[in-house]
């Protein structure tokens, strides 16, 4: 059974446990793949009208609330069974050491720390994902040491598609000229112009939000992941401002 396991080859087993384990296949799927190009996850990012009535964009709001609750439920099912994945690929790689050296390994290894070490600095607003990315990579570095060449790679290989999306985040923040900065430690998003309106999510000191429209002293803002609010003007930071 290992002699044909090595006939098939290290990418063939590891598309096989997944594809059979994890309805995210279609993201592990190398990059390289011929027949269809790789897409890459982009934060969706839903644009508002620049004129449009109160009510209508009460709409918009709520619509993106449900939206992006019902994404982040999605979200959670996908990493489940991703992690069902990573386990199984691992007892498969374990049958399959002499598929990469260790040289290679532990240089692909560190190039994946020094872009996540970059792109730390680029988007600090990820901590969280940032946190997983670098999980990652002492999974692989885990593997090393256990000379399980194979799952190494694996580990490496879901910390450097992390690094793109949040390089492609930050390219987002650098380019728009609409970004501002959230400069409390914690800041309300509400669903109205007022204090008394509802909470739809707490934010951090230095998130990057997308300005739409002011009312007021109060600006209807949209966060990266798609979800549009209200925040006060004096808890905004230009990006210029930000940067300095």
């Amino acid at each position: 059974m290992l002699h044909t396991f090595r006939q098939i080859g290290h990418t063939s087993v590891a598309l096989v446990v997944l594809c059979a384990l994890s309805t995210g296949c279609a993201e592990l799927m190398p990059e390289t793949t011929a027949s269809a190009p790789a897409v890459r996850n982009k934060p969706d990012v839903l644009p508002i009208p620049a004129a449009v009535t109160d009510s209508e964009a009460e709409l918009i709001r709520r619509a993106e609330f449900e939206r992006v609750q019902s994404l982040e439920r999605e979200v959670e099912r996908l990493r489940m069974d991703l992690r069902r994945a990573e386990d199984a690929l691992i007892v498969v790689e374990s049958k399959l050491r002499s598929g990469h050296s260790r040289a290679a390994v532990v240089s692909a290894l560190a190039e994946a720390q020094i872009q996540l070490n970059k792109v730390s600095r680029a988007a600090p607003w990820r901590p969280d994902t940032i946190s997983e990315a670098q999980d990652k990579l002492h999974m692989a570095q885990k593997h090393i040491d256990e000379e399980y060449f194979g799952a190494a790679v694996f580990f490496v290989y879901r910390a450097n598609r992390i690094v793109e999306d949040l390089n492609y985040e930050a390219s987002i923040v650098d380019s728009s000229a609409q970004v501002m900065f959230i400069n409390r430690p914690k800041v309300n998003l509400r669903s109205g112009a007022s204090t008394a309106e509802e909470i739809l999510q707490v934010m951090v000191q230095g998130t990057p939000v997308v300005r739409e429209k002011q009312k007021g002293e109060w600006v209807l803002i949209r966060t990266l992941t798609g979800m549009v609010g209200w925040v006060h003007r004096s808890l905004l930071t230009s990006k210029a401002r930000y940067k300095a």
